[in-house]
Parts: C-alpha cells; structure tokens; sequence
C-alpha cells in the first residue's frame, strides 16, 4: 500500500489529507481522508498516471469527482474535476515508519487544515 500526505487546492482554502493506494496490476483502490472524511476511491494506474473516480464528502455537501494524478518519484500532482470545479491536488509519499500527526494531536496544536 502507498501512502502520500496530500494537499488539495480547494475554493476555500488548501486543505491537508492523506491518500491511500493499493494496487493489483493496473487497478486501485483506496481512501482519500480529507476534510475530516474518509472518501473511497477506484481506479487504474496506466505507467506514471494515476486515473481515480470518486466521491469528495465536504462539510455541506458530496461531490462526485474524477481526478488524474501523475507520480513523479515519491510525488504526486494532478486535477481533481467535481463538476465544473476543478482543484489541484499534490501529494509526497510517506515512508513506511514514520509518525504522521494524528487529527487529535493536529487539532491540540492549534493548527488549521489551512496551513
């Protein structure tokens, strides 16, 4: 399973999340936890890119999204198309045994996702 801490471009802000991968040949599937919502993704890996469809669950509503992503090493960038928005979305691969800040501990520090 790949890991990447991901930023996303949204229309009010950037926004922090984590995606991640699992892959079996060219299929994926996946969560991207973002805006305190776990959002289930699917998708295939064609060489470098990464084509995913799935839900992005915001605080007020759930948008149906497609998003193309292309790795670079241990980063990924891309697009996320929700209808006529589109976002940008970047990401760098988390190494296996490395802490990651926990939404509690995350909130505890006074930091925002907007950071």
């Amino acid at each position: 399973m790949a890991r990447y801490q991901v930023f996303l471009d949204s229309p009010l802000g950037e926004r922090r999340g984590m995606l991640m991968l699992h892959e079996d040949g060219r299929n994926i599937i996946g969560t991207l936890s973002i805006l305190d919502a776990d959002n289930p993704v699917a998708g295939r890996r064609d060489g470098e890119v990464i084509s995913l469809r799935h839900t992005l669950r915001t605080y007020v509503s759930a948008l149906e999204c497609s998003t193309e992503l292309h790795l670079e090493g241990s980063t990924l960038h891309g697009i996320v198309h929700a209808g006529s928005i589109l976002m940008k979305l970047r990401g760098t691969a988390i190494e296996e045994g490395v802490q990651q800040v926990t939404k509690k501990e995350h909130r505890n520090h006074g930091t925002s996702d907007h950071t």
